[in-house]
């Protein structure tokens, strides 16, 4: 699958943007927020659809890629298959997925695909799911490594392919077959054929065991039928004998009711006459007071009670401000000298007592000026007496240091030229040596060959004829050493005239004598013996040097800012203002300037208190009397309303015991007044609508008894005879009831016979479901250990193809590795020769080897023709240039028969792509 153009309608952030890829190589690049990402989205969404099971944002692409005015992502990609097919993918996006639309369309002919799921068209084109999409061509940013499990869809396809060739046959599909026809038998949901069984054996134990309790029920009945016709025949004779105690309370309760009239009378006029001689107490001026003329006297009364509390309050306020005005006045004769003094000249105190501290201030910087001065000059003699210590000479060449670097740099040098004569000298009498000695030994190895020659001629002669090739072989011998004499010899030759070139040199010499008492005598400058020593005094005397300039510019900088005057003219002003500040204080008894200003505070702020004292006390004064003038009228229209009342004159100056006598006589008034209406209501109520005379009448023949108290109440007895017939309804219901129960019970049901022969045969189907369960389990673990053998076989594959690829974009360093069933990776380490994990080693190595690992999954599942495009999203933020550049090296291989698209925010990424012709570079 090849994608040649995308256009996003509104996507995210994109809107109505198309983008065209060419077969190849693509870059597109765009910095951070260009929509790189979008794009990837958008491509695995018209390949998969949006994923939207997750509630963060983040991660529920749904929500973060739909755009905020609420209307729906829409778009098509256009895209070519490995026969030249191109096909159309048209999908929009609505809040969930029910609003989905989604169609692919043949470019040529215009119709819909049918043969693809347009759902998720990506499983179909593909051959893979949105996970293997993911994990294998789709490679983000730092998301290289590959996570697995049993139902991995990447390890399922490598296991299909490894075991029967064909992708499409795989265990998933046996055990998916084997699973189905477990559910058949039994599952969650209790509807397979077992889990039916088993619900009809329980209600086939549930039957008989209602059968058996029938039988039983139907005997229990009959004895219960007898006792409840005994029962009716009690509650008959009960209810007669309550209809004839309910008469005779009822009359028991009229001839209570008249009682009861007769009472209500004799109370109600005992009632009545207390009420007249109240009413004769409440008169004023002829006419009985009401409560509202009360409610205004205890009014009045409560408004003079809290005017004389008010009044008293003043008064009592009054004296505490004449005794807080007698204390601020006593306070303030103690700071009477602040009285007579101006604002001028406690601005020039002040003022005296600021400056002051400012000349006291410049007096100690001028001692001390004069201090380091002193010390100063101190210093310098010591720093001169160092350095008389450092150097002999009263002055020093400039550049003697200087030379003397050169003068023992060249000395060095001929010594070192004049050693190394020395040794190759000595290197070459040695030599010399060595010949001489190897050529004594050729002449030794001539002469035994002479003799061995000469012994084989004769033994040849006297013995065998044999003896004669010993002596052929001793004069070979004999011609191959004069040969090897000739070369030591030339070699001798050549030591000689080496020799002869290393004669001594007198120039040299005279040179070297020189330069050392040239170094003798600067040494003996700084007093050194050697360049190290001289070294350091030289370094000591340059630093001292510095030190006394230092001094002595510092020492002329505090000379400058002397000024002998100075001195007299600050000492003069500070006595005149210390004896004008000393007066002041002299004056208001203060020892100190900060204890005359805290005195002076003290004083203003008395003073300000006083007089408010005094503002409040004439404004008090004020409202007092106000207060006194209120009371006196409130108690004159207090006086004014009790006139007229009939109370005795000795009790009329107690103002609260009028008032209360008034008040308790007004509330029994009212109580009266409410007891007969009260009274009036219970007879009203007691008599309803009869007359009192056929009450008396009904009554002529009814004498009461004492037994008649205990009869209890009618309405008991009601509740009673009530009870009892409703019993009686009862019985005579569940009389008819069982026995027509036990009649139908006699015809209802199965027999227990029946139902055991039924629950037989249930039980033995359901044992044969249990043996298929049992076979079935059987079947899955032995699928589940052939899987995971299978999983072992495709590892060397695997194994080799990520090796080729890993040692391509590596430069060949890194090609054997291993890789664990769930993508762990172990690798050999071409230092030490180990196989560690792929963690062990830089993160742009880990990246190289996961990218590696995803191509080669690639390369084993799809097909090289139909092998689709790679994507990649940054995957290369982690590799150095050499690695990056390994890594495009291979890609642009790879490009060449399949499409690359490569999603970058780096311009090292830009500048690799203008380098690499038929790169398709988009900017974003």
């Amino acid at each position: 699958m090849r994608i040649e153009e995308l256009y996003i309608g509104c996507f995210g952030k994109i809107e109505d943007r198309s983008i065209q890829f060419e077969p190849g190589f693509n870059v597109i690049y765009g910095e951070n927020e260009a929509g790189k990402t979008t794009i990837q989205v958008f491509i695995k969404a018209m390949l998969y659809g949006l994923y939207a099971r997750k509630k963060s944002i983040r991660e529920n692409e749904r929500n973060r890629y739909l755009p905020w005015s609420g209307e729906r992502a829409f778009g098509t990609l256009t895209f070519t298959e490995h026969d030249g097919t191109r096909y159309l993918i048209k999908r929009s996006f609505g809040a969930q997925k029910r609003q989905d639309e989604q169609v692919v369309l043949d470019c040529i002919t215009g119709q819909e695909a049918v043969h693809i799921d347009f759902e998720k068209p990506g499983e179909t084109i593909l051959g893979i799911g949105e996970e293997g999409f993911e994990k294998t061509i789709c490679i983000k940013q730092l998301s290289s490594q590959i996570s697995s499990g049993k139902e991995d869809e990447i390890m399922q396809r490598l296991t299909n392919l490894q075991q029967t060739g064909d992708e499409d046959i795989s265990y998933q599909k046996a055990v998916k077959t084997l699973l189905e026809s477990k559910r058949k038998l039994e599952n969650q949901r209790k509807t397979g054929r077992l889990d039916e069984l088993r619900i009809c054996r329980e209600r086939l134990r549930e039957e008989r065991k209602e059968a058996e309790q029938r039988h039983e029920e139907m005997i229990e009945g009959e004895i219960l039928l007898k006792e409840w016709e005994a029962q009716k025949s009690a509650l008959l004779q009960q209810i007669k004998g309550l209809e004839e105690t309910k008469e005779r309370i009822r009359k028991y309760k009229l001839y209570q009711e008249y009682k009861k009239l007769t009472d209500c009378q004799q109370k109600i006029h005992e009632l009545n006459e207390e009420k007249k001689q109240l009413e004769q107490f409440l008169m004023r001026n002829g006419e009985i007071i009401q409560e509202s003329f009360l409610s205004e006297l205890q009014d009045k009364h409560s408004y003079m009670l809290q005017l004389k509390k008010e009044n008293d309050a003043l008064k009592i306020d009054q004296q505490k401000l004449e005794e807080a005005i007698a204390e601020k006045q006593e306070a303030l004769k103690s700071l009477e000298a602040y009285k007579d003094l101006g604002e001028d000249e406690v601005d020039t105190l002040l003022t005296y007592h600021h400056e002051n501290k400012v000349l006291q201030e410049r007096l100690e910087q001028i001692f001390k000026n004069e201090e380091e001065l002193q010390e100063l000059e101190k210093q310098l003699l010591e720093e001169e007496k160092k350095l008389q210590e450092i150097c002999a000479a009263k002055e020093v060449e400039k550049d003697l240091e200087m030379r003397v670097y050169q003068a023992r740099d060249r000395l060095r040098t001929l010594k070192s030229e004049h050693a190394g004569e020395d040794v190759q000298k000595q290197s070459l009498l040695l030599k010399k040596e060595m010949l001489e000695s190897k050529a004594k030994g050729v002449f030794i190895q001539i002469a035994i060959g002479i003799m061995i020659a000469l012994v084989g001629g004769i033994a040849g002669w006297l013995q065998h004829p044999l003896f004669y090739g010993l002596s052929a072989i001793a004069i070979l011998w004999c011609l191959m050493t004069f040969h090897k004499k000739g070369k030591i010899g030339e070699e001798i030759k050549e030591v000689e005239e080496g020799l002869q070139r290393y004669e001594k040199d007198d120039l040299v010499e005279e040179e070297i004598e020189k330069l050392t008492q040239f170094l003798d005598q600067a040494y003996q400058v700084f007093g050194a013996k050697d360049f190290e020593t001289f070294q350091k005094r030289a370094e000591a005397y340059r630093q001292e040097e510095k030190d006394l300039i230092q001094f002595r510019t510092k020492i002329e900088a505090k000379r400058a800012q002397r000024d002998e005057k100075e001195i007299e003219r600050i000492q003069e002003k500070l006595y005149q203002q210390a004896e004008y500040i000393e007066n002041i204080l002299e004056t208001c008894a203060c020892r100190s300037v900060e204890e005359f200003l805290e005195c002076r505070k003290n004083y203003t702020q008395l003073l300000l208190e006083k007089n408010n004292l005094e503002k409040q006390k004439e404004d008090l004064f004020i409202k007092r009397a106000e207060k006194q003038k209120e009371l006196e009228e409130s108690e004159q229209k207090m006086m004014e309303g009790l006139e007229g009342l009939n109370i005795a004159a000795d009790a009329a100056q107690d103002l609260q015991e009028i008032l209360k006598q008034l008040s308790e006589k007004m509330a029994r008034k009212k109580e009266i007044e409410n007891e007969i209406d009260s009274l009036t209501e219970v007879y009203r109520a007691v008599l309803k609508d009869r007359e009192e005379a056929s009450i008396q009448k009904e009554l002529e023949d009814f004498i009461p008894q004492e037994s008649d108290v205990t009869l209890g109440d009618e309405k008991d007895i009601d509740r009673i005879f009530q009870q009892k017939h409703e019993e009686l309804f009862a019985l005579q219901d569940r009389i008819h009831e069982l026995a027509h129960g036990i009649q139908k019970k006699e015809q209802e049901g199965k027999s227990v016979a029946q139902l055991e022969e039924e629950l037989s045969e249930v039980n033995e189907e359901i044992q044969y479901g249990e043996r298929r369960i049992q076979v079935i389990n059987a079947a899955l673990e032995g699928l589940e250990d052939a899987f995971k053998e299978i999983q072992k076989d495709f590892g060397p594959k695997l194994n080799q193809k990520t090796g080729e690829i890993l040692g391509r974009i590596t430069g060949g360093k890194y090609t054997d590795l291993r890789i664990s069933e769930d993508y762990q990776v172990r690798i050999t380490d071409p230092v030490q020769k180990e196989m560690r994990e792929a963690d062990y080693f830089s993160n742009g190595t880990w990246d190289q080897i996961y990218f590696a690992l995803r191509l080669g999954i690639a390369q084993m599942i799809f097909e090289k023709e139909k092998r689709p495009f790679l994507l990649l999203d940054d995957a290369f933020v982690q590799y150095d240039d050499r690695r990056l550049e390994a890594a495009w090296e291979y890609l642009h291989v790879y490009a060449k028969e399949h499409q690359v698209l490569l999603f970058t925010c780096h311009e090292r990424d830009v500048q690799k792509a203008k380098q690499y012709d038929g790169t398709n570079l988009i900017l974003l």
